[in-house]
């Protein structure tokens, strides 16, 4: 009776023990996921801001590290390059912008141009 329970105890304390490992490496590996996610942001934040701002968003909710912190507080700086205006015309095909986004241009599949 004794080395039956004996046993069962250390079956429970060698589940727990396992258990606690799993959920350590799932930690590391999202801390390990989350910093390749705030590199590639970092990478990308000159020529695409609206992808740096994906990749810190997902970085931050993989794992709230410091660095995934910093990429999304530092992909908050960006402008967009792609903003939705209203007024426009009713059949915009195509939009551009200037190299500084201070100018947005739009046209028509009938050759109108809005500046």
């Amino acid at each position: 009776m004794a080395a039956t329970v004996a046993l069962a105890l250390t079956a429970v304390i060698a589940a727990g023990l396992a258990v606690d490992g799993k959920r350590e490496a799932d930690r590391q590996t999202g801390r390990a996921v989350s910093g390749r996610l705030s590199t590639e942001a970092d990478a990308v934040r000159p020529t695409d801001p609206a992808l740096t701002a994906h990749l810190s968003l997902a970085a931050f909710q993989t794992a709230q590290t410091p660095e995934a912190r910093g990429a999304l507080i530092d992909s908050s700086a960006s402008p967009y390059s792609t903003r939705y205006v209203t007024g426009g015309l009713t059949e915009t095909t195509a939009w551009g912008s200037s190299p500084d986004g201070r100018v947005l241009t739009e046209g028509t599949a009938q050759g109108d141009i809005r500046v």
